[in-house]
């Protein structure tokens, strides 16, 4: 494998890494969103 193909492969796993980090980074937000908004609605608002 010659060193295009090689940066092409190392370029392709570091987008899906980044992309795998923003989707648990969202999630997390969204989790904490939720929780949030339970213990609002608990106390009454």
């Amino acid at each position: 494998m010659e060193w295009q193909g090689k940066h092409d492969v190392l370029h392709k796993a570091h987008s899906t890494l980044v992309f795998a980090l923003v989707v648990l980074l969202l999630a997390g937000m969204s989790a904490a969103f939720a929780v949030a908004a339970r213990r609002s609605l608990r106390r009454g608002g």
